[in-house]
């Protein structure tokens, strides 16, 4: 039996060609996931660009036969170290992502998805999808075999129809058909594979991409030239603040076996969260932080900051602005709105692979979280903290060096206030890093 054939085609026509980046990174995907890449450069028909996408089906068939077919618009950059979306659909499934990307997008029957939707849904005769079914479109994944017909029946309707790109484009048509026809062939896949950068405009402001796939649109197409498409072997943290993240991710990556399951003790806005799921693809990351009060006399790295903030009883908005730096990697991050000792007893002993520890600085609390989160740890596991600064936390480097001591284990001071506890067979591994160029 014939392995069945992968195409990735993208429409690109005046006035919006792809740019090189595009081309580059769509040519390097295709390559990496054994995929034939078809540029269609000629209208299929004399309509709206909109209507066309909805013709590429029939296209592909009659240029290269039937295949399991990857259909995506030219405002995406696909990032290098991309898996392939191919195995992840069976032969009678769309693949798709949903178009809900941000947290304060309306759903409601007020919204725009709601409104498009009913629209559509009468101009085509079809049911309306509700407004939390609506994909981002710009990304349809699909065997032609099991949907041909689909878009030609579609497709006959379209150059007809009265056209109006501000109710919707071809992924309102999709759904509604979808919804009527078959809606149990709808797959979502990970944000991750079509992050929308209009519902998450702050992506923008970072060259590095943060998920794999890209998709500029409206406003935010001006900021594709700029973006970083190519991680290579030594990726940098994407948000600059909390540069020792970066230095968390090295020591990671020099350690013994994956680091696929971690606990970040003491989140508050989530920027380290963000850069290390943005680094680490498949990591499944843990978020302990009771966003209330701390004690008084806490040592923290921002007092001011942090006594502000409880002073005026504002302390929980640090868990949405942790959502906002997170985007759509939230759907790998699990917040335990718990404080640290409390929150240990949630794991058992030997489940994690590495703890980064990051919460009160006092010396009671470290000692506290230390001992709270070691027996979690497999066997070659880490256990990373922040702030070994015996200038400005002296309670963290003196429980760090008591439980070194007592343990007779090694620390790692690794750059930017981070330590590590190297026990057993970590050390070796961490220390190589540490001389590679990690810091010392």
């Amino acid at each position: 039996m014939s392995e069945t054939k992968r195409v990735i085609a993208a429409l690109d026509l005046p006035p919006r060609l792809a740019h090189k980046k595009t081309v580059d990174s769509f040519e390097a995907a295709a390559k990496r996931w054994n995929a034939k890449l078809l540029w269609i450069r000629e209208p299929l028909y004399k309509c709206h660009p909109f209507w066309q996408k909805l013709m590429v089906c029939r296209h592909v068939i009659d240029t290269v036969g039937h295949c399991q077919l990857l259909q995506l618009d030219t405002d995406m950059l696909i990032r290098d170290d991309c898996p392939s979306p191919f195995d992840l659909i069976g032969k009678e499934q769309m693949g798709m992502v949903a178009g809900r990307q941000g947290i304060f997008m309306n759903l409601s029957k007020t919204s725009w998805a709601h409104r498009a939707h009913g629209i559509w849904a009468r101009r085509l005769g079809t049911k309306s999808a509700p407004p939390w079914a609506h994909p981002n479109g710009g990304f349809y994944l699909y065997h032609t075999e099991s949907f041909a017909d689909f878009f030609d029946e579609i497709a006959a309707k379209g150059p007809s129809a009265k056209f109006d790109k501000r109710f919707g484009c071809d992924e309102t048509i999709v759904i509604n058909h979808l919804w009527d026809k078959c809606p149990e062939r709808i797959l979502y896949l990970p944000g991750e594979f079509n992050t929308l950068l209009h519902h998450n405009p702050h992506l923008c402001e970072h060259r590095s991409m943060q998920t794999y796939v890209y998709h500029f649109v409206a406003g935010t197409k001006r900021h594709l030239p700029k973006m970083w498409w190519q991680r290579g072997k030594n990726p940098a943290q994407p948000l600059p603040a909390g540069k020792h993240a970066q230095v968390v991710f090295e020591l990671l990556r020099s350690a013994e076996g994956p680091m696929r399951k971690g606990v970040e003790v003491g989140v508050f806005h989530g920027v380290t969260s963000a850069n290390l799921l943005a680094l680490m693809p498949d990591l499944q990351l843990y978020g302990v932080d009771p966003w209330t009060q701390y004690s008084e006399d806490a040592e923290q790295p921002n007092p001011d900051h942090v006594q502000q903030l409880g002073d005026t009883k504002t302390l929980y908005w640090g868990l949405p602005i942790a959502l906002r730096h997170l985007a759509v990697n939230a759907n790998r991050w699990h917040p335990i709105r718990l404080p640290s000792v409390k929150a240990a007893r949630c794991f058992e002993d030997g489940e994690l692979d590495f703890v980064f520890i990051d919460a009160e600085h006092s010396y009671e609390a470290v000692k506290a979280d230390i001992d709270a989160w070691l027996p979690k740890l497999r066997d070659g596991g880490l256990l990373i903290g922040h702030d070994y600064d015996p200038n400005r936390f002296p309670g963290v480097c003196r429980a760090v060096d008591e439980f070194a001591e007592s343990n007779q284990a090694g620390i790692v001071r690794a750059g930017h206030s981070v330590w590590a506890i190297t026990i057993d067979s970590t050390g070796a591994a961490i220390h190589a890093s540490v001389k590679a160029g990690v810091t010392a």
